[in-house]
């Protein structure tokens, strides 16, 4: 008979002794044993079959559910034994932690690094790729290890927004109340334009800082790009084109190019897992339906959030680039700021999810500058990073 190396053929989950079976098999390895009780997903094919198939799959979440769940303040299996050990791997393979060290001298002049230790004050919530999983909702996990973690793209969507939110759609916002409680409507709607038009070059630094917006095209703007046109209007919209062009040196006859973002983002791996549910009640019987399963990273799981900066688009001008990079670092730290502390990071974050407990910040800023003697250091809270960056200010006086 020839061998299979199919581990969904080796364990078939058609009854419960099949999953008796496979409790067994996999008892010291719960990623696998989580990803095999998938098999009690299988279609339902025959109507009388349905009632046993139904069994068999909530037999398999109550064990899925003992692989995940926490206990009072005791670890899971999947925490302690896949979690801890290979975050200790990755860690000992130098991929847990990136620090350029000695590297970033040989980035260009006024690079940083930026790294912040944070704890969870709520549960993190992500949607894995995994498409066929016991549980509807999944946390996106890394895909070697099986350890939770946070994409680097998500990293950036989310500090994007929180930085757009807090530097230009929450000022003009308030602008616009203010206009309107002091002076007329039409007058309201001209001095607002104007202000918005200030905000170009803020667009633009955010630009510059992640890249081209997302739907970015110059006569036919989709998605953020218009969204924020929209938002700031024509006169602000026309400034932010022309503040570009003159970036970028493009006349206008030529299209404004598509650019990357002064920032690079690296994955954050979180050492926690739990589940959790919500039941959705009926309105009329006021009884639950069907409870819903969510893995999350829970209150209290660690990550360690670290960014680049490299001004690669500054090389060769005649002028240091410390000011405006010491100006970006000023709105890199204020969104993060916002995004770990008070907006959050997660899916469902308007819900309240994957926020940081400020008490728990800390890290590190290391900059590329010959002429500032300490070139960084430790910090313990997002004062003293600011402190810190006030001190690599001086050095431009």
């Amino acid at each position: 008979m020839k061998r299979t190396f199919d581990l969904f053929a080796c364990f078939p989950l058609q009854d419960d002794s099949d999953l008796a079976q496979l409790k067994k098999g996999f008892k010291a390895n719960p990623a696998m044993h989580g990803r095999l009780l998938s098999a009690a997903l299988g279609e339902e094919k025959l109507v009388e079959e349905r009632l046993k198939e139904k069994s068999l799959k909530e037999n398999a979440r109550v064990d899925y559910r003992s692989l995940v769940h926490q206990r009072g303040h005791k670890s899971n299996a999947y925490e302690q034994q896949v979690i801890a050990p290979r975050l200790k791997m990755m860690n000992d393979l130098k991929l847990l932690d990136p620090n350029p060290g000695e590297a970033l001298s040989h980035f260009p002049v006024c690079s940083f690094f930026l790294q912040i230790r944070f704890t969870l004050s709520k549960p993190y919530l992500s949607r894995d790729d995994e498409a066929f999983y016991i549980i509807d909702n999944p946390l996106k996990k890394e895909k070697v290890f099986s350890v939770p973690y946070i994409a680097p793209a998500s990293w950036k969507g989310n500090l994007r927004w929180t930085t757009m939110y807090m530097r230009i759609a929450l000022p003009l916002a308030e602008k616009k109340r203010e206009l309107l409680d002091s002076v007329g409507e039409a007058r309201a709607q001209e001095e607002y334009k104007a202000y918005a038009a200030e905000l170009a070059e803020e667009r633009l630094r955010h630009t510059l800082l992640f890249g081209s917006e997302q739907g970015w095209q110059e006569d036919r703007a989709d998605g953020w790009t218009k969204y924020l046109d929209d938002l700031m209007k024509t006169q602000a919209k026309e400034k932010y084109r022309e503040l570009l062009r003159k970036h970028f040196k493009v006349s206008k006859k030529d299209p404004i190019p598509h650019s990357q973002g002064r920032l690079q983002f690296f994955p954050t791996y979180l050492d926690r897992i739990d589940l959790e549910v919500i039941n959705p009640h009926d309105r009329k019987t006021r009884t639950g339906k069907q409870p819903i399963y969510f893995e999350v990273s829970p209150a209290g799981a660690k990550g360690v959030f670290s960014l680049l900066y490299t001004p690669f688009d500054l090389v060769g001008n005649e002028n240091t680039p410390r000011t405006t990079v010491q100006k970006d670092l000023e709105t890199v730290i204020e969104g993060v700021r916002g995004m770990l502390c008070e907006y959050g990071f997660s899916a469902k974050k308007s819900s309240g999810f994957g926020v940081a407990d400020p008490n728990s910040i800390a890290g590190r800023l290391d900059v590329n500058d010959p002429g500032w003697d300490e070139r960084g250091g430790d910090w313990e809270s997002f004062d003293e990073l600011r402190q810190l960056t006030r001190q690599w200010q001086e050095v431009a006086r």
